[in-house]
């Protein structure tokens, strides 16, 4: 059992109904029963008896209920005894180029003004990150993909660039950046992101501008971690398509060779996201307002 799941279940008790209770959690209403199924599967009963009145609760759906608010209850109180004020608590998602390259400098900037600040950061790719705020389960994204989630707003807040990365050897040494040569590279054996990857999207889309197929590509490895994929390359085991961003570090340093395709080709969004209700939280609002001016 998770602490959201229990709250959705408290949140239908109080309200009457799983649409109710799914605009009070600002989460949708499938989320919603997403949360309950996963109760009842794990519980091995049913804690509703559905009727054209509505819904009713089973007498251990009740007890469920009860037990429910005891925790939460319980939550609420340890939260209070650490000193974490609501309203000045955020709860952030991010995918692996925001949370390692961007998040760290944002969260350093905001809390010189805003010192009483505190976060709680949940990693993964973008299409988790997404679903993480669907459910209500983080207050505010980071995403290297685009969000047509129409619960969500989504806003350009860097941009970023890909590059195709190679060992240092003589190989890449002679080549040029043009595409004549950069096609060679797609040659080479070749490290992929993960599904669900805002990086992986966008490759596939750089790939397809330069008219090389994804699917004649000698992909040896596809791996979740971008610190593994610049240690392959920088290894001689393969080439690669990265953001910049991550690279800086090894382009000065000259470990691996980078190379450009043009910008309408390589450029992309990375993308704060939150919900569309309207924000009632000062921290929360700040916050926002705060990385969408921070690259300006």
């Amino acid at each position: 059992m998770e602490f959201r799941e229990l709250k959705s279940l408290v949140t239908i008790y109080e309200y009457g109904s799983f649409t109710k209770a799914a605009e009070k959690l600002y989460i949708s209403q499938p989320a919603i029963s997403v949360h309950i199924k996963s109760l009842e599967d794990e519980l091995k009963f049913k804690i509703f008896k559905r009727s054209t009145k509505g819904i009713t609760f089973t007498s251990k759906g009740y007890e469920l209920y009860e037990f429910a608010l005891k925790v939460l209850a319980a939550e609420e109180s340890f939260l209070k005894k650490v000193n974490i004020d609501d309203d000045s608590f955020l709860k952030i998602g991010a995918s692996s180029i925001p949370s390692a390259y961007l998040l760290p400098e944002i969260i350093k900037n905001f809390k010189e003004k805003n010192s009483h600040a505190s976060f709680n950061i949940i990693q993964g790719d973008s299409r988790d990150i997404i679903n993480l705020l669907d459910e209500g389960i983080i207050e505010v994204g980071f995403i290297g993909m685009e969000c047509d989630n129409k619960n969500i707003i989504s806003k350009s807040f860097y941009k970023d660039e890909m590059v195709i990365i190679t060992p240092n050897t003589k190989e890449f040494k002679n080549l040029k950046d043009d595409i004549k040569d950069i096609k060679k590279i797609f040659t080479m054996p070749f490290v992929m992101r993960e599904e669900g990857s805002g990086t992986k999207d966008k490759v596939e889309k750089m790939l397809d501008s330069i008219k090389v197929d994804i699917n004649k590509l000698n992909i040896m490895a596809r791996v979740k971690n971008q610190d593994t994929i610049i240690n392959m390359v920088k290894n001689e085991i393969a080439v690669s398509i990265v953001s910049r961003k991550s690279i800086e570090a090894e382009e000065n340093n000259k470990s691996v060779l980078v190379f450009h395709l043009p910008k309408k080709n390589s450029e992309r969004n990375l993308n704060i996201i939150y919900s569309n209700k309207k924000i009632k939280k000062k921290i929360l609002k700040s916050f926002i307002e705060f990385v969408s001016d921070y690259n300006k």
